[in-house]
């Protein structure tokens, strides 16, 4: 049994070997163990079965270093897209909006409508603000153009950026801006609301773009240059 063991287990590393009968070694170890033969035939095969297999663990320095292919990465679903670029006042970005993890995400197609540099607001409002500061306002359209009810507060999902690259400040409602809007708007498949959104910055500074991301952080927001052409 152990010498077909030994020619099965050499057969599958490439060579091939004839066993044979009483050799001078096995006699030798039968002699000096007082094995019998046939256990001295069997302790010589395993001997070399030992030696045969190291042997089919290495190249021999004959074969050709093995290659690996190199190493991929694989996505859960489509690999990310790229970034888009910021587009001008009155153009359209579809965004993903996400209301909560009990309701699936819909697509919103958000367009920046304008942008208000001296927007109109009462003397009391306008004390309101600190020192050096002036009100900004963004007039906006979302419509969901998915198969789920979103809802959420567009004033907490957005951000404008001034010319000096710094987030402005939420201000507070003023004349016709702000409100409701701001606070929270629920829109079901095919709905849209229009609004305004209160900011304020350093009255020499000016505004330079605006973000809107209503599923932060696992989406990309969408982004306009509210700065083009000023």
């Amino acid at each position: 049994m152990g010498v077909a063991i030994g020619i099965m287990i050499l057969a599958v590393c490439g060579r091939s070997t004839k066993v044979r009968g009483t050799t001078p070694a096995r006699r030798r170890l039968s002699r000096r163990t007082g094995l019998g033969s046939r256990w001295a035939s069997l302790i010589v095969v395993l001997i070399t079965l030992a030696a045969e297999l190291v042997g089919c663990g290495g190249n021999g320095g004959n074969d050709a270093p093995a290659t690996h292919p190199p190493a991929t990465v694989a996505f859960a679903g489509s690999p990310p897209s790229a970034a888009q670029p910021p587009v001008r006042v009155g153009k359209s970005v579809v965004v993903t909006g996400n209301t909560n993890f009990a309701r699936p995400k819909s697509p919103l197609r958000v367009t920046v409508t304008k942008v208000l540099t001296h927007p109109t607001a009462t003397s009391f409002q306008r004390r309101s603000i600190p020192k050096g500061g002036k009100f900004v306002a963004v007039r906006m359209t979302i419509v969901n153009v998915g198969k789920a009810t979103w809802a959420g507060q567009p004033g907490d999902d957005s951000a404008l950026i001034d010319n000096a690259f710094e987030q402005a400040l939420h201000g507070p409602d003023i004349e016709r801006c702000g409100g409701p809007f701001a606070k929270r708007v629920e829109l079901r498949p095919g709905e849209r609301q229009r609004g305004c959104l209160v900011f304020v910055m350093p009255t020499h500074r000016r505004p330079r773009f605006f973000q809107f991301n209503p599923d932060f952080p696992a989406s990309q927001a969408g982004e306009w240059d509210v700065g083009a052409g000023r």
